[in-house]
């Protein structure tokens, strides 16, 4: 197994280091004492909070006394416009009723139906491989959220997303750099619509996002859909309604459902997927345990569901992956009323910042944190994971809805590029880290894919 290459991940800071760190990197928020003690009062100019990472006090805050805790100020204020009034934002009756709405198209039943498209979108990453040559340099995160786009384009979006994969993935990131930040108005409890030169200097960006959630349900709605796998994701937002007013969405809360779908949807798993390759360059002893999976239970034989559930190798890397990794470094909550969990009496408005990024990698929960270990997740050692000191898609009433997609995603577009491709880095500079909605490469990831040359014949292009 193999020590990870990243730089900045534990800097700590004084007071005015940690406001600067909130404003331009909160990954730099982190000391020492955050990795080591499962319950920090961190005392900020803008009160005291507590970062809990003890694993009963977080079963208690997300699952037990959910309702006594909701999103704090900040995170509302930065979900609100990142997401809108999307799923991911509203709470209690409308989230209800939108989460109802949309839960049928993340059942087990219908996931397997985007199989199909899932592998298409691989083959055509693969494709696009071969047409720059063995041996050629990419930018593994571009690769990755442009062919993640392309799944949900190939699945939930059947009628297209009207613009290329390729500039859609591109947009979301600027749409996510310009309303992702946390901003001095954040901190202040400023009206949203105070002046912020990030938001006014990324009004194209915005705009991009709304249009293309405009043109998306257009289309949805424009015609007959052109694969018998497809769901109509549209009109389920559209029929939905309130069982106990009638109420039905706005135009703008379908919309906000839809590009929130598109962003988040495609970006989380492009991270992951990045970071899985980040990681296997750096361990070549677990890449060829991972290349050995492929070539036996997947061979030349086509992808199928059934096959996806062997490939424990596979699926645990892109685990890891998310461990060191997490696609929401943190969770931030506030409690209603005064509660008590572990050994704290928390009173009632105080906040709660729950940690994936530190929870993950914390020396009391976890053997050797820093170190890229795939086998905690196989058979056998998974059991051994505390409960509630993993969270990459959350916990609690508010799980994400997508996690099943976005796990069979990664295993299919892992596997199709691992049975023919292997990853190396061009260079081996610290990764700079950037924490911007997801955890991110700040300079990106130079790799060079090579065509495999233990690969099954049948399998190579």
């Amino acid at each position: 197994m193999a020590r990870i290459n990243e730089q900045g991940d534990r800097e700590g800071a004084s007071t005015l280091g940690l406001l600067g760190a909130i404003l331009f990197n909160p990954i730099h928020m982190w000391s020492d004492e955050h990795f080591r003690s499962l319950f920090v009062p961190m005392r900020t100019p803008f009160g005291t909070r507590a970062v809990v990472s003890d694993p009963s006090a977080i079963k208690r805050i997300l699952v037990d006394n959910a309702a006594n805790y909701r999103r704090d100020a900040l995170q509302r204020r930065v979900l609100l416009r990142t997401t809108g009034r999307s799923v991911f934002f509203v709470e209690d009756a409308q989230w209800r009723l939108q989460r109802r709405a949309l839960a049928p198209f993340f059942s087990p039943r219908v996931m397997r139906g985007y199989l199909p498209g899932m592998i298409d979108a691989s083959q055509a990453l693969v494709e696009r491989l071969i047409s720059r040559g063995d041996g050629a340099e990419i930018e593994i995160a571009e690769e990755m959220a442009t062919t993640t786009v392309d799944v949900l384009a190939r699945t939930l979006f059947p009628m297209g997303l009207g613009e290329s994969a390729d500039s859609v993935s591109v947009s979301v990131r600027r749409f996510s750099n310009v309303t992702g930040p946390v901003g001095l108005g954040d901190l202040l409890g400023l009206p949203p619509w105070a002046p912020n030169f990030r938001l006014i200097f990324g009004r194209s960006a915005i705009r991009a996002a709304r249009r293309r959630a405009r043109r998306v349900v257009a289309l949805a709605r424009s015609g007959s859909k052109v694969r018998p796998i497809a769901v109509d994701f549209v009109e389920a937002l559209t029929v939905a309604r309130d069982p106990d007013t009638g109420a039905a969405l706005s135009e703008r809360e379908i919309e906000d459902n839809v590009s929130t779908l598109i962003g988040a949807g495609s970006d989380t798993v492009a991270m992951a997927l990045t970071w899985a390759l980040f990681l296997l360059a750096q361990a070549p002893d677990v890449r060829a345990k991972v290349e050995n999976e492929i070539d036996s239970i997947l061979g030349a034989s086509p992808m199928m569901s059934e096959i996806l559930d062997k490939l424990i190798w596979t699926r645990a890397t892109i685990e890891e992956a998310m461990r060191l990794y997490p696609p929401a470094p943190a969770i931030g909550r506030v409690a209603i009323a005064a509660d008590c969990f572990g050994d704290a009496d928390w009173p009632a408005g105080g906040e709660i910042i729950i940690a994936p990024w530190v929870l993950h990698r914390h020396e009391l929960l976890w053997s050797e944190p820093a170190r890229f270990d795939p086998t905690r997740f196989l058979p056998g050692r998974r059991g051994k994971i505390l409960p509630f000191s993993y969270l990459p898609f959350g916990a609690g009433p508010s799980i994400c809805l997508g996690m099943g997609f976005a796990m069979q995603e990664a295993v299919v577009v892992l596997a199709t590029l691992l049975r023919t491709w292997q990853f190396d880095r061009v260079d081996n500079r610290p990764i700079r880290l950037r924490h911007c909605i997801t955890l991110q490469p700040r300079d990106g990831i130079a790799m060079r894919a090579s065509l495999r040359r233990g690969a099954s014949e049948g399998a190579k292009p």
